[in-house]
């Protein structure tokens, strides 16, 4: 049986990592990106000769993992094998929290031979009592604070670098901005040495979470989530406008 990655301090990151106010305007990056080994509709290759058509320095290659994937192995020498001058390539995973103590849905082989960890909220949690199988079949207060139990999990007690699109599934679902709460995972960040992500494709008001990240000093990850090359550098391009405009 094949374990999960059980809670703790996750080893350092191979990726650079700062606050708002230190991002190299010259390094833009992308810390989020998926390719066809798991949901997205382009491979390896593709996606990193996108990365450098939109003018990327780094980008994290953070496919989407369960403990028991197998693709694993094909996907990481396929990033390693990358020999673009213009681009530094890093392998990394998208994992989902499991539960409230920190466990993530990925293996510790697989683990160690990543650069960096994105923890994400994805399904409800695998312990307690469930009484729904989807987000949208909560309301609003619980699913709130069950997400941002959860995203507190990830920050405080996981081996991931990167809290993952941070109160997404409340903000997907149900199409409100949980600034509090956004505040206080910022917070907790800065506090446990974890970078919060800043992500395009979950965030209905980018000036206040700009705001969030700078009041909390918390390090920031940029990240497009991109399923297809025309999304790469997406949060890069989308916030970075607005920093040279509220700075």
């Amino acid at each position: 049986m094949v374990e999960v990655l059980s809670p703790g301090c996750p080893f350092p990151a191979k990726i650079e990592l700062c606050v708002w106010e230190a991002l190299d305007p010259d390094c833009p990056s992308d810390y989020h990106v998926h390719t066809s080994h798991t949901d997205g509709a382009a491979g390896v290759k593709e996606m990193a000769r996108a990365a450098v058509s939109r003018r990327m320095v780094k980008i994290l290659f953070s496919e989407h993992v369960r403990h028991q994937s197998e693709y694993f192995s094909s996907f990481f020498s396929e990033v390693r094998a990358l020999r673009l001058s213009e681009l530094n390539a890093y392998v990394g995973v998208e994992t989902k929290i499991l539960d409230f103590e920190g466990s993530l849905d990925c293996s510790p082989q697989i683990a160690s031979f990543c650069d960096s960890i994105i923890g994400s909220v994805h399904s409800l949690p695998r312990d307690g009592e469930k009484k729904a199988s989807q987000w949208s079949q909560l309301n609003v207060e619980n699913a709130v604070q069950i997400e941002f139990q959860l995203a507190l999990a990830i920050v405080k007690r996981s081996k991931a670098h990167i809290l993952g699109h941070p109160m997404g599934m409340v903000i997907k679902n149900f199409n409100i901005n949980p600034t509090e709460e956004l505040y206080k995972l910022a917070c907790a960040c800065s506090e446990n040495d974890k970078a919060f992500e800043i992500n395009a494709h979950y965030c209905l008001d980018p000036s206040s979470l700009i705001d969030i990240v700078k009041k909390s000093h918390c390090k920031v990850s940029l990240g497009s989530d991109a399923h297809a090359t025309s999304q790469i550098g997406d949060a890069w391009y989308r916030f970075t406008s607005r920093r040279l405009q509220i700075s």
